[in-house]
């Protein structure tokens, strides 16, 4: 969904008083609004530069641990790594805080999964609290919708504040995150809580005082930080509260609690679907077969477009590791020459190059694969400049993914062993040759072993591939193929479905129903293979 901005206007110490005429007035605003925007601007330039410098860092780090060193060495580089990610989050709460006093802060409202949301937030704060000693807890009650819509990274944001605060504050004992579920209210929007408990020494009166008075105050540029809250702290009350939610804390001897309550909207399936769904319980989870994580990056040639030599060398040197075959490009011109020249598996696009930017590259990429009549290419957009709305920039620009800087190694190559390796949903009774035949050549499997399973992990995720076994599912087989075409109607992106097990009578009314071929039983592996290549795979 698209993304929003916020365009709060906030009386500024440079706007004009009553007593001035309209012209001046007119001209004072105008002068306050320049001002704001050349900070939010300025501050947006030192960002992008420290990010740079940041993946540079944390990048070779990276790259001399995975050399062999002693414990003295591993500690240093440890030491560094703490110390950059400790910068990468000051310029992170800088750059909002800017946005924030212009009034310009964007928000999204992006469709997401609640626990995949959370998880990638929480591994480092796992390891954070491990390294203290700490038992870090995460608890979602079960009657917390999975999938919604809102801004995930905002949401994961104050969350981080929180959770890493009562890490950093608490010597012994545990930190536990709790989501529960308040209800919905009379305009449709479902309100979720977080609370963050620990087990510290808790607030002090004065920061009390401090902290409720902040939320308790009225939106205005000019965000005074309270003695002994930070500047993380007070940028998570003020994103709490342009997210129209609230935000409360308790504390005493036995630690502290924060709660923070959110309104997002639940992402239901669509209601003619609801009788198929509910003739047979829902799986206690998705079970997945797969392949190595780096098994589809291996041998993979892989276009880098980035103007920085080094961070060139450094990604390049990344993917070397893993087996790939990487070409650079120092520009957006480059980049469509070498495409021109070859095809390749994914691109890495740097999104802020000299001359032609990564987002009009990648547009012209586009439109090059339509000339060419090429497969689409995965294009991964890699960016120090991190601002809440680039994202749906890139996004809309034709690329596929949204990287940071600096960038993480673990996951950079995860993000593309993602993209480069196909998916398959395999619905079956006797499954265990078509499993094997499929992770052989590597597909990311998911299992589903009843109509409503099958529907419900067509609908949270896409599959490049959807193996039915038809014998099995009797005629749910073209009501659940009906189905998921009505979902893709939605997300744009289309399956190929395969029916296993059709009888030369059944294929084509199986066809029409919009399967794309059918397989008899026993399924061949090489069979199989050949179908999967004529229907334009490989």
């Amino acid at each position: 969904m698209p993304t929003e901005e916020l365009n709060h206007h906030y009386p500024t110490e440079g706007e004009p008083r009553l007593s001035a005429s309209p012209v001046e007035a007119g001209r004072a605003l105008a002068e306050a609004r320049r001002a704001s925007r050349l900070k939010s601007e300025f501050l947006d330039q030192i960002s992008h530069r420290v990010r740079t410098a940041v993946q540079t860092v944390r990048g070779m780090s990276h790259l001399l641990r995975d050399g062999g060193l002693s414990t003295a060495q591993e500690a240093y580089l440890l030491n560094i790594d703490k110390s950059v990610e400790d910068l990468f989050g000051v310029v992170g709460e800088a750059l909002d805080f800017s946005n924030i006093e212009a009034g310009s802060l964007a928000i999204a409202d992006e469709d997401f999964h609640l626990k995949g949301a959370l998880d990638q937030e929480l591994y480092a704060l796992h390891l954070r609290a491990e390294g203290k000693g700490l038992l870090l807890t995460c608890r979602i009650d079960p009657n917390t919708p999975e999938v919604m819509s809102g801004d995930a990274p905002r949401l994961a944001q104050i969350l981080a504040v929180l959770v890493g605060n009562a890490i950093r504050y608490t010597a012994r004992g545990g930190v536990e995150l709790r989501v529960t579920n308040g209800g919905y209210h009379n305009d449709g929007r479902l309100f979720l809580t977080f609370s963050v408990r620990d087990s510290g020494p808790g607030l002090s009166e004065k920061q009390l005082r401090a902290l409720r008075r902040m939320l308790a105050a009225p939106l205005t540029p000019h965000l005074n930080i309270p003695e002994g809250l930070g500047l993380g702290l007070t940028v998570a009350c003020r994103l709490t509260l342009l997210l129209d939610g609230d935000m409360t804390v308790e504390s005493g001897e036995n630690g502290a609690v924060f709660t923070v309550t959110l309104p997002f909207r639940e992402i239901p399936l669509a209601d003619d679907d609801a009788g198929l769904l509910s003739q047979a319980e829902p799986e206690p989870g998705p079970h997945f077969a797969e392949p190595s994580p780096l098994f589809a990056l291996k041998g993979a040639k892989i276009l880098v477009v980035e103007d920085d030599p080094i961070n060139r060398l450094l990604i390049k040197a990344i993917l070397s590791q893993v087996g790939t075959e990487t070409r650079t490009a120092a520009s957006g011109a480059e980049a469509l020459s070498a495409l021109r020249e070859q095809t390749f598996a994914a691109v890495l696009m740097d999104v802020r190059l000299p001359g032609m930017d990564g987002l009009e590259t990648t547009r012209r990429i586009r439109a090059l694969e339509q000339e060419l009549e090429r497969k689409r290419c995965p294009i991964l957009a890699l960016t120090a400049r991190a601002r809440q709305g680039d994202r749906g920039d890139a996004l809309r620009a034709g690329m596929d993914a949204y990287l940071t800087k600096p960038i993480d190694k673990d996951e950079l190559l995860s993000q593309l062993g993602a993209h480069l390796t196909p998916t398959a949903l395999l619905v079956a009774d006797d499954r265990h040759d078509m499993l094997h035949v499929l992770v052989e050549r590597g597909f990311r499997v998911a299992l589903a072993e009843t109509a409503r399973a099958a529907l419900y992990e067509a609908a949270l995720s896409h599959f490049d591939l959807i193996l039915l076994d038809t014998h099995f599912l009797r005629q749910d087989s073209l009501e659940i193929t009906k189905v998921i075409r009505r979902l893709e109607g939605y997300s744009g992106r289309r399956a190929i479905i395969i029916g296993v097990g059709v009888d030369e009578e059944a294929a084509e009314r199986c066809l029409i129903g919009g399967l794309n071929a059918c397989l008899p039983r026993p399924f061949d592996g090489d069979e199989f293979a050949a179908l999967w290549a004529d229907l334009g795979h490989v």
